[in-house]
């Protein structure tokens, strides 16, 4: 994991990590779940005008991908292969007591179609449901064609 957004509508804010996040294992054993993966070191620098102007951290962390389940993924997709990667972040340093979670539904062959950010209240259970802290963003409408990428902050891609 690389960056994040910091304004949806501002290409030029956004949340970099200083060092990317590790989010699975390189090859994984078919149909198993990937091996959990620590993250120590979750130091990112947001940028406003390309140009960093503060450093935060997000605790420790920690990435898990589900087994693939078939799931059905709606829109004109379908029923599809689908692995859930669950990014736990926000804990503390023996990387127990993890405050917040986004989940990113990874289909495959279409990728990302789905993320959910759950948040833990006072009572250590996460929640269901917008009212009590979830969001939900679904991709799951392909438009086909070709892409076109513009960074505006190329002075920030590692190289």
């Amino acid at each position: 994991m690389r960056s994040t957004e910091l304004e949806w509508n501002e290409n030029h804010t956004f949340k970099r990590f200083v060092h990317d996040l590790p989010i699975a294992a390189r090859c994984l054993t078919e149909n198993k779940p990937g091996p959990e993966i620590k993250v120590p070191d979750t130091t990112f620098q947001y940028f406003k005008s390309c140009h960093p102007y503060r450093t935060s951290t997000v605790g420790t962390a920690i990435n898990d991908l589900d087994a693939p389940v078939q799931m059905d993924t709606g829109g004109n997709i379908g029923k599809v292969w689908t692995r859930v990667l669950h990014y736990h972040y926000n804990c503390d340093t023996s990387f127990q007591n993890c405050k917040d979670e986004e989940q990113f539904y990874l289909a495959n062959s279409y990728g990302l179609v789905a993320v959910e950010a759950l948040q833990k209240w006072i009572t250590g259970q996460i929640s269901l449901d917008e009212q009590h802290g979830i969001r939900q963003t679904q991709r799951n409408t392909p438009v086909f064609g070709f892409l076109s990428i513009k960074f505006p902050c190329s002075s920030v891609l590692p190289h």
